[in-house]
């Protein structure tokens, strides 16, 4: 027996009441549930098709397609950040490499030309950084969400998009709070040389990691869907 549209259609409705939301993942499980059934219904001629649904979906256990959504998200979770690493390493190469140390060698020397200011410009390029991934982000958050709502279809690996930013935002916060309470304890001056060009250079990598993944990767992603899914719609 070969399934038809109609039982293509049902099967990507029992996946979503089955609490899988996102359908490039219904896309696999029906996939993998329409070779089953078909499989099952030639061995066995008599078994209907309802019949053969549910043996197939009773082969995901007990907790049903919950193990499949997140065996596939730690898969996408492996490739986002290998894309990411890619990405910011692409940045290290000729000519971007050169746009980099160009910031970092401003940065740098605009910090010693105002050193009497360094705590000033230490919260707000801080506080610069942040406002400019926090912008980048909910702009491209609010058009994947009209744009689902307009399609009614959400991705997984669409939905990832904001994990690394927050993680990225997560540390940033840390590093800041460690770094203030040293200066407070142990009276730590950011006059000297070494403490500028940390400084600077902390600052230059936030910036290019936060730029990549609020405005870069977002992109690629979008490229990466609609070579894998003819029926994807950029954001």
């Amino acid at each position: 027996m070969k399934l038809n549209e109609k039982h293509i259609e049902d099967l990507m409705l029992f996946t979503k009441r089955h609490y899988v939301p996102y359908y490039d993942l219904q896309i696999e499980l029906v996939d993998h549930l329409a070779n089953d059934i078909e499989e099952l219904i030639n061995a066995n001629p008599r078994l209907s098709y309802e019949e053969a649904k549910q043996i197939a979906f009773k082969k995901f256990g007990v907790f049903g397609f919950q193990e499949t959504i997140e065996a596939k998200r730690k898969a996408l979770n492996k490739r986002y950040f290998k894309l990411f690493f890619s990405t910011f390493l692409n940045y290290f190469t000729i000519p971007k490499i050169i746009v980099s140390v160009s910031f970092f060698v401003l940065f740098y020397f605009t910090l010693h030309t105002f050193s009497t200011y360094l705590k000033a410009i230490f919260y707000l390029v801080n506080a610069v950084i942040i406002c400019y991934g926090l912008y980048h982000s909910t702009a491209y958050h609010y058009k994947l969400k009209r744009k689902n709502k307009e399609t009614g279809k959400k991705w997984l690996f669409e939905s990832m998009s904001n994990s690394l930013f927050t993680i990225i935002m997560s540390c940033n916060l840390i590093i800041q709070f460690t770094q203030l309470f040293f200066i407070k304890q142990l009276n730590t001056s950011f006059h000297s040389s070494k403490s500028l060009f940390i400084f600077s250079l902390f600052t230059t990598t936030l910036f290019l990691a936060i730029h990549i993944v609020s405005v870069i990767l977002p992109k690629k992603i979008s490229l990466i869907m609609q070579k894998e899914y003819p029926n994807y719609r950029a954001v």
